[in-house]
């Protein structure tokens, strides 16, 4: 192996960049690097100086903005790894992008962006900047060998009237079947104070099973689920990092289109897509019966992910863009 690094990790507050800055930190950690992290929601800022004055780090790493942001806090005179599953020009990065944004033209900070189409975009804006796709730790999401608790499963926020409309049109259409909702307790009770009739608010209520908030735990709810699907929210042609989860799970994943899909996966062989509500229903209903077919599929998708989009490989990957 090459020079063992120190690595800097900052932690990020949001569950989102909580949870892709574990897989991030894991690839280091996976292959040999010494990685130390500083968590936003529970260390105090007066923790930096002990760090500092214990270590000799060779990057600041973390998601979206954090680790310029607390470069530039520190003073620090290292290089910077910065991995983007949120659009870098706009709020979705922090509501401090426009702050930040031009630090990441500087010749020692590196920028992995998860969605193609937008880093072409950026690509003679932004010096150091790579296409990276999402990735996740295959130590962590595998195939836990737990019993179905969840015939349809959906992990995320009903923000926008289409997903509410989606999730609660198969609520009712599968209601004989047992459904998974997961989401943040304030996503929660926004939903349900957006629904004006009763019953759809009750069903609401019914499917609701809590908040995920660790790696742990969401990869032993996706293995309680028989099918998840997936709405992308951000990108144009990306997958997010929901996909490389329950893919790596060995579960199956049935996603809206997306470029990425045919480009980075075998559509029909270890990927699904579906192209309307229609053909989520139709694909639903042949999955659950059809066990030969989505043992195949989950296998196949499994292997593709080990082999292409684990934290270990992927961050092996952004390293020999660098050193």
């Amino acid at each position: 192996m090459a020079k063992k690094l120190q690595v800097l990790a900052i932690m990020p507050e949001s569950i989102g960049g909580r949870l892709t800055s574990s897989s991030l930190f894991d690839g280091f950690r996976l292959l040999g690097h010494e990685v130390v992290v500083f968590d936003t929601l529970y260390d105090s800022f007066d923790v930096f100086d002990e760090l500092l004055a214990a270590n000799s780090f060779d990057f600041v790493v973390s998601y979206d903005y954090m680790a310029i942001i607390y470069k530039n806090k520190l003073g620090l005179k290292i290089p910077s790894i910065n991995y983007f599953s949120d659009v870098v020009d706009d709020e979705h990065s922090g509501k401090y992008w426009r702050e930040y944004y031009n630090f990441l033209k500087e010749d020692d900070n590196y920028v992995f962006y998860w969605d193609r189409e937008l880093c072409e975009k950026k690509k003679n804006e932004i010096k150091n900047l790579f296409y990276m796709p999402h990735f996740v730790n295959t130590r962590v999401y595998r195939n836990l060998n737990l019993e179905a608790e969840y015939e349809l499963m959906f992990a995320g926020r009903l923000d926008s009237d289409f997903r509410l409309k989606i999730v609660l049109e198969l609520m009712k259409r599968y209601e004989h079947l047992r459904f998974g909702w997961f989401a943040h307790q304030k996503h929660f009770e926004q939903a349900v104070s957006r629904v004006e009739k009763e019953a759809e608010k009750e069903l609401l209520k019914k499917n609701y099973r809590g908040f995920v908030d660790t790696e742990e735990k969401m990869s032993e709810v996706i293995n309680k689920s028989k099918i998840v699907f997936n709405y992308n929210a951000q990108g144009i042609g990306s997958l997010n990092y929901r996909t490389y989860q329950v893919i790596a799970c060995e579960k199956l994943l049935l996603s809206d289109y997306r470029a990425d899909g045919e480009r980075l996966f075998s559509p029909g062989k270890d990927f699904v897509m579906f192209s309307s509500f229609e053909d989520l229903c139709k694909k639903i209903d042949y999955f659950l019966y059809n066990e030969s077919e989505y043992n195949k599929i989950v296998l196949a998708g499994r292997e593709t992910v080990e082999k292409n989009y684990s934290s270990r490989v992927s961050v092996d990957k952004m390293l020999k863009c660098i050193l």
